[in-house]
């Protein structure tokens, strides 16, 4: 999983010493090793660079894809938005 998200060469450093992001791609990396059919994610591309929010995208999409749910707090645009959406709020 640490591979999927671009840290298998960072895999023995202690995640203290990885970067916000890198250590939100840990989070991404047990969310590929979770089998949860619902995902309840607070700023899910919060310290993301393009190429990870592109990666929770994929990820995203997977798990709707095969039935899973996902109730996402966030402030930031999920592009592309899944298929499947509601919007609360402004």
């Amino acid at each position: 999983a640490l591979g999927d998200v671009g840290l298998d060469k960072r895999r023995r450093l202690p995640a203290r010493r990885l970067s916000a992001g890198q250590r939100r791609r840990i989070g991404l990396a047990r969310l590929i090793l979770d089998p949860a059919a619902f995902w309840a994610l607070d700023e899910p591309l919060t310290a993301l660079d393009d190429d990870g929010e592109r990666l929770f995208g994929r990820l995203l999409e997977r798990h709707l894809a095969t039935g899973g749910l996902a109730l996402l707090a966030t402030h930031q645009d999920l592009a592309p938005a899944p298929a499947r959406e509601l919007r609360i709020g402004a």
